[in-house]
C-alpha cells in the first residue's frame, strides 16, 4: 500500500513540473512576440517620417510649379492681346504714315516679346505636368506606408492593452503616440497632394487651351503685320517715284517759260508727232504765239537753247532715276539680308529653345535621380541601422539567455546543496525548475509506473 501511494505522489509531482514549464514557455513566447511587434512598429514609424519629408517637399515643389505655370500662361495671353490691340489701332490710322511706321516697329517688338512669353509658358506647363505626375506617384507610396503603419500600431496595442487598461511600458506608450501623430500628418499631406493633383489636371486643360488661343492670335497678328508692312512699303515707294516725276516736270516748265517756249509732256518714248514737231526725251516742242513776234534766227537760237536745256534736264532726271533705282536695289538687298538675318535669328532661337528644353529635361532627370539616390541612401541607412539594431538585440538576447542559464545553474547548485525536511524527518534535494531535474523526474516517474 505504501508503495502504491508513493507512485501516486511521484505522478502528481511530475504533472506539476510539466505545468510549470509549459506556463513559463507561454510567458516567454508572449514577451518575444510583443518585442517583435514593437520593433515592427518602430520601423514603420521611421518609414512614415521619411515619407512625410518626401511628401512635404513634393507638395512645395508642386505648388511653386502650378503658380509659375498659371502666371506664365496669363502673361502670354495678355502680351498676345496687347499685340492685337496695337494692330487694331493701326487700322484706324492708315492716313498717318509716320505714326503707322512707329506702330509697326512697336508691333514687331511686341510680337518678339509674345513669342518669348509663349515659349516660357509652354515650358512652365510642361514642368507642371512632370511635377504633377511625380507627386501622384509619391502619393501612392504614402498610401502604402499609412496602411502598414496603422496595421502595426493596432498590432502593438493588442499586446499592450486589455479592455481599457494599458499594460505596456512607457516606451511602448510613447511609440504608439508617435505613430498616431505621424499618421495624421502624413494623411494630411496626402490629402493636400491629392487636391493639388486634381486641381492641376483641371487647370492644365484650361492652360493648354489658353496657350493654343494665344498662339493662334499671334499667328494671325503676324499675317496682319506682314500685310500692313508690305502695303506701307509699297505706298512709300510709289510716293517717292511720283515726287521725282513731279519735280522733273516742274523744272522743265520753268525753263520753257523763261525761254518763251511752251513744253508739254506727251509720251515717255522719243518720237515725232503727226505734224512733224520734234520730240526729244518725251517732250514735244510746239510753237506758241510768241514765236510770231520773233524773227526766224532768234527763234532757231531759242529753240537750240531750249533743246540744250531740255537735254540737261532729262540728263539730270535720268541720273536721279538711276540713283533712285540704286537706292531701291540697295533697299531690296538690305531687305533680303534682313530676312536672312531674321531667319538665322529664328533658327538660333529655335536651337536655343531646343537646348533649353534639353537642359530642363536633364535638370528634371537629374532631380529625379537625386531624389531616387537620396531615397535609396535613406533606405540603405535605415536597413543598416535596422541590421545593427537587430544584431545588438540578438547579442543582448544571447547575453540575457546566457545569464539566465548561468543563474539557473547557480540556483540549481544551491538547491542541490540545500537540504529539505521530509515527513519522516529525512532530508532530500529541493524541487527546482531545472531541465536535468525535470528529465530525472520523468525517468523516475516512468520507472515507478512501470
Amino acid at each position: 500500500m505504501f508503495v502504491q501511494l508513493r507512485r501516486v505522489v511521484f505522478l502528481l509531482v511530475l504533472l506539476q513540473c510539466c505545468a510549470c514549464v509549459a506556463y513559463a514557455q507561454v510567458e516567454f513566447d508572449h514577451d518575444k512576440e510583443a518585442t517583435r511587434t514593437k520593433n515592427n512598429l518602430q520601423t514603420a514609424v521611421s518609414d512614415a517620417y521619411v515619407m512625410l519629408a518626401e511628401g512635404r517637399s513634393c507638395l512645395s515643389f508642386l505648388k511653386n510649379e502650378m503658380k509659375d505655370s498659371n502666371e506664365s500662361v496669363l502673361y502670354a495671353k495678355k502680351v498676345a492681346e496687347d499685340t492685337v490691340g496695337i494692330l487694331d489701332g493701326i487700322e484706324g490710322k492708315k492716313n498717318d504714315r509716320g505714326k503707322i511706321q512707329i506702330l509697326l516697329d512697336k508691333v514687331r517688338t511686341a510680337m518678339g516679346d509674345t513669342e518669348d512669353a509663349l515659349r516660357s509658358a509652354t515650358i512652365a506647363v510642361g514642368r507642371k505636368r512632370a511635377a504633377n505626375q511625380a507627386c501622384h506617384a509619391s502619393r501612392g507610396n504614402v498610401a502604402h506606408v499609412l496602411s502598414e503603419l496603422e496595421k502595426k500600431r493596432q498590432g502593438l496595442e493588442s499586446y499592450m492593452t486589455k479592455g481599457d487598461v494599458w499594460y505596456g511600458n512607457e516606451e511602448c506608450k510613447q511609440l504608439v503616440m508617435n505613430s498616431t501623430k505621424v499618421h495624421g500628418e502624413l494623411q494630411n499631406v496626402s490629402a493636400q497632394i491629392y487636391q493639388l493633383n486634381w486641381n492641376g489636371v483641371n487647370t492644365m486643360t484650361e492652360e493648354v487651351k489658353t496657350l493654343e488661343g494665344a498662339i493662334k492670335t499671334l499667328n494671325d497678328a503676324k499675317k496682319k503685320l506682314e500685310t500692313l508692312a508690305t502695303s506701307l512699303e509699297r505706298e512709300r515707294t510709289d510716293v517717292g517715284r511720283i515726287g521725282a516725276i513731279q519735280n522733273v516736270t516742274k523744272v522743265m516748265g520753268e525753263v520753257a517759260n523763261n525761254g518763251e517756249v511752251q513744253l508739254k509732256v506727251v509720251s515717255q518714248k522719243p518720237k515725232t508727232d503727226m505734224k512733224g514737231n520734234e520730240v526729244i526725251e518725251g517732250v514735244t516742242v510746239k510753237e506758241g504765239d510768241t514765236l510770231k513776234k520773233i524773227d526766224q534766227e532768234k527763234k532757231k537760237q531759242m529753240v537750240v537753247k531750249a533743246v540744250q536745256l531740255k537735254e540737261e534736264i532729262f540728263k539730270g532726271a535720268k541720273e536721279h532715276l538711276r540713283q533712285r533705282e540704286e537706292v531701291e536695289k540697295q533697299h531690296i538687298v538690305e531687305t533680303i539680308q534682313a530676312e536672312e538675318k531674321a531667319k538665322k535669328e529664328r533658327e538660333r532661337r529655335v536651337a536655343e529653345e531646343k537646348k533649353k528644353k534639353e537642359e530642363e529635361r536633364k535638370k528634371i532627370e537629374e532631380q529625379q535621380r537625386r531624389v531616387e539616390e537620396e531615397k535609396k541612401r535613406v533606405e540603405e541607412k535605415k536597413k543598416k541601422a535596422e541590421e545593427e539594431k537587430r544584431k545588438d538585440e540578438e547579442r543582448k538576447k544571447l547575453e540575457e539567455e546566457k545569464k539566465k542559464i548561468e543563474e539557473q545553474k547557480r540556483k540549481a547548485e544551491e538547491e542541490k546543496t540545500k537540504p529539505v525536511m521530509k515527513k519522516d524527518g529525512s532530508s532530500g534535494p529541493a524541487f527546482v525548475h531545472s531541465p536535468l531535474l525535470l528529465l530525472l523526474l520523468c525517468v523516475l516517474g516512468c520507472t515507478l509506473v512501470c
